[in-house]
This record gives C-alpha cells, structure tokens and sequence, in this order.
C-alpha cells in the first residue's frame, strides 16, 4: 500500500469487501475484462497486462473509482497519475453495490 496515496488505501479496502462478498468479483463479464485491456494495454507488458486484467484487481481498481469519484471528483484523481482505473459502467457499478448491499 502506498502511503502517500488514499486510492491505494480504497483499493485495498475493495480487496477486502470483494473478499466478504463471497468474491463477488468472479462475476465480472469477459466484455468488462475486455474493454478494459483495450484502455489499459499500451505501454504495459504481457505480465502486468495479464495482473491488472485479473477480475479481482478490476473490481478493487473499480471500487477505487467509485468511492474517488464521488468523493473528490474522479478526474482529479485519475490525472494525478497512471492510476489504471476501469471505467464505471453500470455491471462494475451494480457489482460494487451489490457487495456493500446498496439497493438490496
């Protein structure tokens, strides 16, 4: 985790809330997977692409996003660096609520 930044934090803590919700990231689609490699794939090589491609590297990534953007403004955060954050559409965003039970 890195110290210096909140999103390492809420990205940890996305880890932990997929975990609880019984991994509820394996249900991310391969649509998802896909689009996000397409965003994410230039400049990395085929080991980082294969780390950050994982479901629940996606969905921690996703949270990250989700609780940044409401909170301090997505763009604030995502031009602070390379911070390869998915975008929230709505399964990423429907997953992340249905692991903190939001609209159950």
């Amino acid at each position: 985790m890195n110290r210096n930044n909140i999103g390492s934090l809420i990205h940890e803590l996305g880890h932990f809330i997929d975990d609880t919700a019984s991994s509820i990231s394996n249900s991310i689609s391969y649509e998802t997977i896909r689009n996000y490699k397409d965003k994410i794939k230039e400049g990395l090589d085929s080991k980082s692409l294969s780390y950050y491609c994982k479901r629940s590297e996606i969905f921690a990534r996703a949270f990250e996003a989700y609780c940044l953007k409401s909170q301090i403004g997505f763009n604030i955060f995502a031009q602070a660096g390379l911070a390869y954050l998915p975008d929230l559409n709505p399964e990423l965003i429907s997953l992340i609520e249905k692991a903190l039970d939001i609209n159950r």
